[in-house]
């Protein structure tokens, strides 16, 4: 499929119905997302915000943005870390800036459990997953500075790095992922 006109992307995702989105990192006002049907229609564009480091979708259609430190010095949804879009490329939910929650600067890891997203998050680096509308904050993860969380929702690890290997002892622990805290 060829699809003439579209923005040059940083972040391809499958969407329900044969649809892609397509994401452009930075966004300095305007449009810097596209959903495109399988023949090739542009069926939706907008903003996702600036600074975006991660792009993932759920096998409903949610739209996930996790936002590098860049983004704090903007407006809109790219302040709050992390926010979730519909398929329509409308803001759906925003993570919660109040003291209960750790403080999302740049989201480091940011991965999907079908319809539940788990981050870890600088500064404080706390694992935190949102289900529905509702965030947990699980407490400090066992490694700090992780870039990439891989999770199926039961189990985990991060990884710290390009060079990294995932080993069974980088495991994120059961009580992590068990709504329990990693303390």
């Amino acid at each position: 499929m060829q699809l003439d006109g579209c923005i040059q992307s940083s972040f391809v995702q499958p969407l329900p119905g044969d649809r892609i989105l397509i994401v452009r990192s930075r966004n300095r006002g305007g449009t810097n997302a596209e959903v495109w049907t399988s023949d090739g229609r542009r069926e939706h564009q907008g903003d996702l915000g600036d600074a975006i480091e991660h792009v993932l979708t759920t096998p409903a259609g949610a739209i996930w943005a996790g936002y590098f430190d860049e983004a704090m010095a903007g407006s809109g949804p790219q302040t709050h870390g992390l926010a979730r879009f519909t398929a329509d490329l409308e803001p759906d939910w925003l993570y919660p800036q109040r003291p209960a929650m750790p403080e999302i600067f740049d989201c480091y890891a940011l991965n999907l459990a079908d319809e539940t997203a788990w981050t870890c998050a600088y500064t404080r680096f706390h694992l935190v997953s949102v289900t529905g509308d509702t965030p947990t904050d699980h407490g400090p993860a066992p490694y700090r500075s992780a870039h990439a969380l891989l999770t199926d929702g039961a189990s985990g690890a991060f990884n710290r790095g390009l060079r990294t290997r995932i080993r069974p002892g980088d495991s994120v622990p059961d009580r992590c992922l068990s709504g329990d805290t990693c303390r």
